[in-house]
């Protein structure tokens, strides 16, 4: 086996050997190898066949590693979504660990969390999601998202535990991400915290930031026109006519709608 150099190649052609499932690997210098018999141990330290020969690459020269999703992983898949969920996530639980260095550790932890979330297992959730969070997922956009996704759904667990600002920090790190509907909830649940704290201008700017940076077919954005028709008219302000109308011709069939007017 040869230790993979620190190759000033500008191209890499791909070896099909022996039939094993290909992958990409980028590299820390911006280049990308596409691999094939792609292993890691537990330090992170990937194999792999290149143009014919395995090659050792540690740990500290690769960034992240893309490559279709495993077998193993689509029958955990089926698995959670026939409603086995504690099967399911015992299962993610030990994939999670198997392709901690393969590009979907971080989905798997995901995956898991959903399970646990649909069997009411709090206290192993919240000990799944902190652990989770805590991790910097390795560069792989779809395992940077599943972060996100368990970012918010923490979140939302510290909100219901009283733990507001760490809640609002979280909030804070999804809104930052490139997810317009995790963002747009995101900034719905400050404005609720806002709106439990007496601070009525404070959320309705919060939920102000959805309905004007995000498209109509954000749902979350319903929620945040009803919000603010409600506090401008407790507020007499004027302008909720406007934003009645608003939610009136984007969501005409919102049962926000009904409970505003009887008011």
């Amino acid at each position: 086996m040869k230790i993979f150099p620190l190759l000033s190649l500008l191209v890499f052609s791909l070896s099909i050997y022996g039939g094993g499932v290909t992958a990409s690997v980028y590299l820390k210098n911006g280049r990308e190898l596409e691999v094939s018999e792609l292993a890691a141990d537990s330090s992170g330290n990937l194999t792999f066949i290149l143009d014919g020969d395995k090659y050792l690459l540690p740990e500290r020269m690769w960034d992240y590693v893309k490559m279709p999703k495993p077998g193993l992983v689509e029958s955990a898949d089926k698995m959670l979504a026939d409603k086995h969920y504690r099967e399911a996530a015992d299962v993610f639980k030990v994939l999670a660990e198997k392709y901690k260095y393969q590009g979907w550790h971080t989905y798997c932890q995901l995956k898991r969390a959903e399970a646990l979330q649909k069997i009411n297992q709090p206290s192993e959730l919240i000990s799944l999601l902190e652990s989770a969070v805590a991790e910097k997922p390795r560069g792989s956009e779809m395992e940077i998202n599943a972060r996100i996704n368990m970012c918010f759904m923490l979140a939302e667990f510290y909100v219901q535990t009283g733990k507001i600002s760490e809640a609002e920090a979280l909030f804070d790190e999804v809104i930052g991400a490139d997810d317009d509907i995790l963002a747009a909830k995101s900034y719905n649940a400050k404005g609720d915290i806002l709106l439990q704290r007496g601070d009525d201008q404070g959320a309705i700017l919060a939920y102000m930031r959805p309905v004007i940076m995000f498209p109509h077919g954000v749902k979350s954005r319903e929620y945040s026109l009803a919000q603010i028709v409600q506090l401008l008219g407790k507020n007499n302000d004027k302008r909720q006519s406007i934003y009645l109308e608003m939610l009136k011709n984007e969501y005409p069939d919102s049962e926000h709608i009904k409970k505003l007017t009887k008011q």
